[in-house]
């Protein structure tokens, strides 16, 4: 993801303060969107690894029973 990719990221421009300032700015807030996104993605993966766990505890308990 770049700056561009971010959408309708809108900084005002304000004399007094080079570009570059805001161009760190847009840069830390895309790394920050990147880091989110990527815990997020671990979260997920995490839930259904754990859900997957959970069936498979639950099918071997169930075939336990008589029938």
């Amino acid at each position: 993801m770049t700056a561009t990719d971010t959408p309708r990221l809108l900084i005002k421009y304000q004399s007094g303060l080079p570009r570059a300032v805001y161009a760190t700015i847009i840069e830390t807030i895309v790394d920050d969107l990147n880091t989110l996104t990527e815990t997020q993605l671990e979260w997920e993966r995490e839930r259904e690894r754990r859900k997957v766990n959970s069936y498979r505890s639950l099918e071997s308990y169930l075939c336990r029973w008589p029938a």
